[in-house]
């Protein structure tokens, strides 16, 4: 099995997690589908989101704590902010860092993907593929970034492996209909060597299939 590794795809675009690109082959469909629920108006007050915070409740708790400002605040900031930035040419989607945004009928759509390093407690698929979405409203046009191409449609069809956690690395899997990505779990090099002294996570079996290749 021939593995792409992301942290070797990413060295060729501008300035993207290794993760984003993973999260977003495992959500790929959902993304494209919430696309079609903006352009709907079909959207939950509660992913809805405004430039200014000053009225936020979460930031004025993280004001109270010594942070700045709230997560979805934070990514608002860095894709308004950005400079160089990734377009993948089928979806039409920009990528920055952790976040995936696209504009949709003149709307800001922005995807937050936490990295799986987060992830507490027990596995599921659920949490692997996790990623927040928010619109931001009172965002009409896209700053001047300076853009680097790449296409995602090819690494449907290949799979792509990425370092998950201290215990295991993540490799896709192409899915029956090849509009995401599935995926299972390896062990890490160091991690498979010493798995007798080793503490692991303890993850369910569709989760882990196969060892590691190197």
């Amino acid at each position: 099995m021939k593995i792409l590794e992301a942290e070797k795809f990413v060295t060729g675009i501008n300035e993207v997690y290794p993760i984003t690109i993973i999260k977003f082959l495992l959500n790929r469909q959902r993304i494209l589908n919430y696309f079609k629920k903006v352009h709907s108006n079909n959207i939950q007050d509660s992913d809805k989101f405004t430039v200014d915070n000053s009225h936020c409740p979460a930031c004025s708790n993280k004001s109270s704590q010594g942070q700045i400002t709230c997560r979805p605040h934070s990514t608002i900031h860095r894709v308004l902010t950005a400079t160089h930035v990734s377009l993948d040419v089928d979806s039409k989607c920009y990528f920055h860092k952790n976040e995936i945004f696209k504009f949709v009928d003149g709307k800001l759509v922005i995807f937050y993907c936490p990295h799986t390093k987060l992830i507490r407690g027990e596995l599921t698929d659920s949490k692997v593929r996790k990623i927040n979405y928010m619109l931001v409203e009172g965002v009409s046009t896209i700053p001047n970034y300076e853009i680097k191409e790449f296409t995602t449609l090819p690494l449907l069809e290949q799979n792509m492996r990425c370092w998950f956690n201290e215990t295991f690395s993540i490799v896709t899997t192409p899915s029956r209909s090849r509009d995401f990505s599935n995926f299972f779990l390896l062990l890490n090099k160091k991690r498979e060597k010493n798995r007798e002294n080793s503490k692991f996570v303890k993850v369910p079996n569709f989760l882990r299939r196969g060892r590691n290749y190197d």
